[in-house]
């Protein structure tokens, strides 16, 4: 199955109203295939399954400060 498919899915399962968000935001920011998936994914979970991808986005930038820090040697 290609990306293609499985997003025209997740898309045709979303409300129209999180369909509606998902491509105005791919709109703004000229998403590609993968990115308008990724959004998708999101604004098809639950509150919790958000909560987690808040939880590992805030992680990933902490991650990303730190590898920019200078280390002390």
């Amino acid at each position: 199955m290609k990306l293609r498919d499985l997003l025209t899915d997740l898309v045709d399962q979303l409300p129209k109203d999180r369909r509606k968000l998902v491509e105005t935001t791919a709109n703004e920011f000229g998403a590609g295939e993968d990115f308008q998936f990724l959004l998708t994914l999101v604004a098809g979970s639950n509150k919790r399954q958000r909560r987690v991808v808040r939880i590992l986005l805030n992680n990933l930038e902490a991650l990303e400060i730190a590898k920019e820090r200078p280390r002390n040697h």
